[in-house]
């Protein structure tokens, strides 16, 4: 799962996120810094809440079942669309 992280007490924010790796990575536009954190998504609203409570994450790549109406899936030069 791709973060984004304040730099601000980054190592506090570490901590609380198990398994989370640092990219090697400019900058965000903001100043973030940018990670990896290895997730199970069996329950995909759950893990948003607790990222979203998390002090120090900005964003995450996760979006919960109940705010996405439409996917995008690219298969080289094709898109796909797939819509709830």
């Amino acid at each position: 799962m791709p973060l984004e992280l304040q730099p601000f007490a980054l190592a506090s924010t570490l901590e609380r996120l198990p398994g989370a790796a640092l990219r090697d990575a400019p900058p965000t536009a903001d100043g973030g810094v940018l990670a990896d954190l290895p997730v199970a998504l069996d329950d995909p609203a759950a893990v948003a809440a607790r990222l979203d409570a998390t002090p120090g994450v900005v964003d995450h790549g996760l979006f919960a079942p109940d705010v996405v109406r439409e996917l995008l899936v690219a298969h080289g030069d094709r898109v796909e669309h797939r819509r709830r």
